[in-house]
């Protein structure tokens, strides 16, 4: 698995801090036009610090994420509604053809937050940007690409922009709470995972989430496996928490290479 400046160059702009030249699509010409482009510009290196912690996000892990959403959903909510928590998101996700850049700082007793979000096409052309509370002042601003079929636009423009939002989330929420695997390429290094190689070919650290511990491979016909996630009471340096658990559900004869979170099931 190989990442460079040629595969992902929105990376190349974060490393330099700017957005710079912006290639957009055909149908976006009104982007460069109208001058949307300068409003994202200027808000893409005013919080470009905040996107370099860089994460790759799998398929599988990805897929698994999804799985939770209905758990991760009400814990979002939870602490939201009850206050419990600050909730910071912060840096760059590529998520197959897509690359998010997102800074959400959502402070408990306030009703003040910042949020900017922009997501980029694999080829560094953006489709979606999102900003509230800039620089303290009440407002958004939306934009979203041409490019997006006509059955997501007509949604409304702020619902995709924010249902990519919750995309973000969801996999974020997913590495808070549940016990997953990463692994750390650091800027302009390889390494080796069993017969895997991860190289990162740019100036920037990744965290790769490529863990398959949340698939069971099936590998005889016979039966089936089903299972669901559930937020497991934690006690953590004396003080209650959850952690987004996997739990087994049912199991016929055959075989099956059981996924390592399973061991957390009770």
């Amino acid at each position: 698995m190989k990442v460079n400046y040629k595969t992902h160059p929105i990376l190349q702009k974060i490393a330099d801090g700017k957005l710079g030249v912006t290639p957009v699509f055909a149908s976006d010409q009104a982007f460069i036009t109208e001058g949307y482009v300068n409003i994202l510009s200027e808000s893409f290196k005013r919080n470009v610090s905040a996107f370099r912690n860089i994460t790759y996000v799998s398929k599988e892990y990805y897929d698994a994420a999804e799985l939770a959403a209905p758990k991760l959903s009400g814990l979002y909510k939870d602490i939201i509604l009850n206050n419990i928590d600050d909730i910071i998101i912060q840096g760059t996700f590529m998520v197959g053809s897509r690359v998010f850049c997102i800074k959400s700082h959502i402070k408990k007793d306030s009703e003040f937050h910042h949020s900017v979000f922009f997501a980029f096409h694999l080829s560094g052309m953006p489709i979606v940007f999102y900003e509230t509370g800039m620089d303290g002042r009440e407002g958004t601003f939306i934009w979203v690409s041409n490019c997006e079929s006509d059955a997501v636009r007509k949604k409304g423009i702020e619902a995709v922009a924010l249902m990519a939002i919750a995309d973000v989330s969801l996999i974020h929420l997913f590495k808070s709470y549940a016990s997953v695997e990463t692994k750390f390429v650091e800027a302009k290094s390889k390494i080796m995972k069993g017969l895997k190689k991860y190289q990162n070919d740019t100036s920037l650290d990744i965290t790769y989430l490529t863990s398959k511990w949340f698939t069971n491979i099936v590998r005889s016909e016979g039966f089936a496996v089903r299972g669901h996630f559930r937020l497991q009471p934690k006690k953590i340096n004396g003080e209650w928490t959850k952690e987004l658990i996997w739990i087994k559900d049912f199991e016929k004869h055959g075989y099956t290479h059981r996924a390592q979170i399973l061991g957390n099931a009770i």
